[in-house]
């Protein structure tokens, strides 16, 4: 059989669902970012722990990445123009490397506060606190991830999937965190809260400079 064609008014509606369903999931992000940003930079003051203000610092640059991309998706979704003959899609690609180059930054600070801890290395306070945020940080990241990896398969979004990326990372990086702070609560090795910190941060770095080389080559 021979596959009808799109007509016009059928493109238009497909292209105003996927440019909505873009919003919902960077919309969606932008919100669960906040709230994990703000709880861990709380519980990572009350409890002195490196590797949950790692976590914290990892979050709150996923909440500028979450901006960015608030803004970029619907940005990339504007139909092309005068100044833009070739429409908006570039913005993401930008959106994508610039998020990138924070992960960069986030890495290497949570690096400074990893050895300042090895030179420095406190008790950590509020130990079950802290645990069950990292726990309940998994959980969220892990369910926005998978929205938007999801979303950004459909309608091709490279800033949702770098969006995607961050909340992986965050799962990843997260998991390092508890299984850290288990050691620290059933043994008092103080050390090893600034060498999951590390690990954290090797993670961080290798996934980021990832995207970044993936952005510039398409922008070439």
């Amino acid at each position: 059989t021979t596959r009808r064609a799109t007509s016009p008014e059928e493109l238009r509606i497909t292209t105003e669902l996927r440019i909505a369903d873009r919003n919902r999931a960077a919309t969606l992000a932008l919100i669960v970012t906040i709230g994990l940003t703000v709880l861990k930079l709380v519980v990572a003051v009350l409890s002195g722990s490196v590797g949950v203000l790692s976590e914290a610092i990892h979050s709150f640059l996923d909440l500028i990445s979450a901006a960015v991309s608030f803004f970029t998706v619907r940005e990339a979704g504007k139909p092309a123009d005068p100044g833009h003959p070739y429409g908006h899609g570039k913005i993401e690609t930008l959106s994508s490397l610039f998020e990138a180059i924070l992960l960069l930054i986030a890495g290497a600070w949570i690096i400074v506060e990893g050895v300042d801890h090895l030179r420095n290395p406190h008790l950590i306070e509020h130990q079950g606190m802290a645990i069950g945020v990292i726990v309940l940080s998994i959980f969220v990241s892990y369910l926005a991830y998978r929205n938007n990896i999801a979303v950004a398969r459909r309608t091709d979004s490279s800033a949702l999937r770098v969006n995607a990326l961050h909340f992986l990372s965050d799962v990843v990086a997260s998991v390092g965190i508890l299984v850290g702070l288990l050691i620290l609560k059933f043994t008092g090795w103080l050390l090893v809260d600034a060498l999951i910190a590390f690990a954290v941060a090797g993670y961080i770095l290798f996934v980021s400079w990832g995207q970044v080389t993936e952005a510039l080559r398409e922008l070439a």
